[in-house]
């Protein structure tokens, strides 16, 4: 909807004039018009204005003439409307020359026509033409504002704009993720090579290394970057940052597949932009309104502030939990998770990214909310807290299992994702009552903390089956452990150490299979009599019996220590 100067003329004062010189310049936009009789007119230029002139300050001097008309174009001026009959007789070639060099209209005017009837009627359509912006302005503001206040959603946002400018339209959040793609009932196909490009990871990580995408993430300013995209780069993109509140929420980008934007479509790009924010602040609120009550549904839980479940439910219903099945406590921890962070410089920054603490948050539900979509995940950090339901009727044996798979799957998709990752989980105990979940999930936690502590990582620790682990954790005189542990056996690791040899681990896998001969040597591809013999000098070194029951004990729990506190 720009004035241009083929508007221009169109206007019946210009009905004799003609463009002689600069005609691939007749899109220029025009902002005003002005007469300019004085040699330094230019310094009084802002930019966009039809330039009148009769020329006769420049009349006898070449130079003079193509050096005052660069000045105009560097100036910014749209066109020079010039009358040549009384001081030029005709238009000086050089002047053309100059139009057509610069792509600056040049007019050529009639005699008979005065500045003020050239002024009055440019003007009125300069006038008529910002009115129908203004009023044009007004329509997409409020058709914009109305799909907010009825609830619609960025895709029907990213239509309606995409609708209003003819154009395909693109939303992404501060890290480039697609939130919203309109293209105004084209058809896919049309644009889809366009699309796989301009969508993949290789533009996202050119665009994330401009200094608009890092300025507008510092600055938090409605600036607007053009540039081409495509394989030919032969397509105009132009992108503003979502910011309300100070606060940054992502982009939006016009993609000029199908025409060039206008003045009213950038306009339109605009209040989009405020509109795309008013969306993403709801969703803001609701998601930190979220967080903050499964935050105290959890402190309720942990602090035995639950009353009785019909309560519970009235209160933390909006959180999607079901308080009225049993469930059990899960708590996976990750460690190395550099790379499910990668948002280290927006610290500090006003940025909105729902999963800006942990990107593994939609990795978990993906897998838990298959088998149970009422389960409670909730994360901070790198810790995540689930409870997940299980059926009554079933075996706790059966229970375990589950969640064991459960826990694998979870595990085999963040290791997919992020191969750098190591993971922790700790399974609680199966309790039936809700009022029993916060011993679960201090069960959880000590599995966890004995687990990492105790037997390493990428592995599922239940707390049931940790059994002598969970006694080491309970004792906090280490040195007493290790006496312990020397007592016992000191003589068999000394020997180990000095001669090489590895008796240490026979007689722990002797005893893990309850002494049984044929068993250990298979697992250890030894031939029996050959550790019948290396068992016996395992019962000289250590002067002890090793069918005695409680010997067998004392002996498993001081390799136990040796494998905790000697070996790690």
């Amino acid at each position: 909807m720009n004035f241009t100067v083929k508007d221009v003329m169109d206007i019946p004062t210009f009905q004799g004039a003609r463009i002689v010189a600069g005609l691939d310049g007749i899109g220029r936009e025009v902002k005003s018009v002005t007469v300019a009789e004085v040699p330094d007119a230019a310094d009084w230029l802002r930019g966009g204005e039809l330039v009148l002139t009769t020329g006769f300050f420049i009349r006898e001097n070449d130079e003079f003439q193509k050096n005052w008309m660069k000045s105009l174009i560097e100036r910014g001026a749209a066109a020079l409307a010039i009358k040549p009959e009384r001081f030029f007789g005709a238009t000086p070639e050089l002047m053309k020359s100059v139009s057509n060099e610069h792509a600056f209209p040049l007019i050529e005017l009639p005699f008979n026509v005065t500045w003020p009837m050239i002024l009055e009627s440019v003007m009125n359509k300069i006038n008529d033409n910002q009115s129908r912006i203004i009023k044009k302005t007004e329509e997409i503001h409020n058709r914009l504002t109305k799909i907010v206040l009825e609830g619609r959603g960025l895709s029907y946002i990213a239509g309606t704009l995409a609708q209003l400018v003819d154009n395909v339209i693109i939303v992404e959040d501060v890290t480039m993720g697609h939130l919203a793609i309109g293209s105004h009932n084209r058809s896919q196909k049309e644009i889809e090579d366009l699309l796989s490009y301009r969508l993949s990871k290789d533009y996202s990580k050119e665009f994330m290394a401009t200094d608009f995408y890092r300025n507008s993430i510092r600055d938090c300013k409605k600036d607007l970057l053009r540039q081409t995209i495509g394989a030919d780069k032969t397509v105009t993109q132009i992108t503003m940052p979502i910011v309300a509140d100070q606060t940054i929420y992502g982009f939006v980008s016009l993609v000029e597949f199908f025409k060039p934007a206008s003045e009213i479509d950038i306009i339109a790009l605009e209040h989009g932009a405020t509109t795309i924010a008013l969306e993403m602040m709801k969703e803001k609120i609701a998601y930190e309104t979220e967080k903050r009550l499964k935050r105290n549904f959890l402190d309720d839980l942990l602090e035995g502030r639950i009353d009785d479940e019909i309560s519970l439910t009235d209160k933390y219903n909006f959180i999607g939990f079901d308080v009225t099945k049993p469930s059990i406590v899960i708590l996976l921890e990750l460690c190395g998770a550099d790379s499910l962070t990668p948002f280290n410089m927006y610290n500090g920054k006003r940025v909105f990214l729902k999963e800006q603490d942990n990107q593994t948050t939609k990795i978990i539900e993906s897998v838990v909310n298959k088998s149970d979509p009422k389960a409670f995940i909730y994360n901070e950090n790198t810790r995540h807290v689930i409870l997940y339901h299980f059926a009554i009727n079933k075996e706790k044996s059966e229970i375990l299992k589950e969640v064991r798979k459960l826990c694998e799957k979870i595990s085999r998709k963040i290791v997919e994702d992020y191969p750098g990752v190591s993971y922790y989980f700790g399974i609680g105990g199966i309790y039936y009552q809700i009022s029993n979940l916060k011993k679960s999930y201090s069960e959880a936690k000590k599995a966890l903390d004995i687990g990492k502590l105790f037997i390493g990582k990428n592995q599922i620790f239940v707390y049931n089956e940790l059994g002598i682990y969970r006694l080491l954790f309970m004792i906090e005189k280490k040195d007493e452990l290790l006496d312990f542990c020397n007592d016992t056996i000191g003589d068999l690791i000394k020997y180990d150490s000095e001669k090489r040899d590895n008796l240490c681990n026979i007689l722990e896998r002797f005893l893990l299979n309850n002494g049984n001969i044929a068993e250990t040597s298979r697992d250890l591809f030894l031939h029996p009599n050959t550790l019948a013999y290396r068992l016996k000098k395992i019962c000289n070194i250590l002067n002890k019996d090793l069918n005695d029951a409680k010997t067998r004990f004392n002996l498993y729990f001081a390799l136990t220590i040796k494998k905790v506190y000697l070996d790690n």
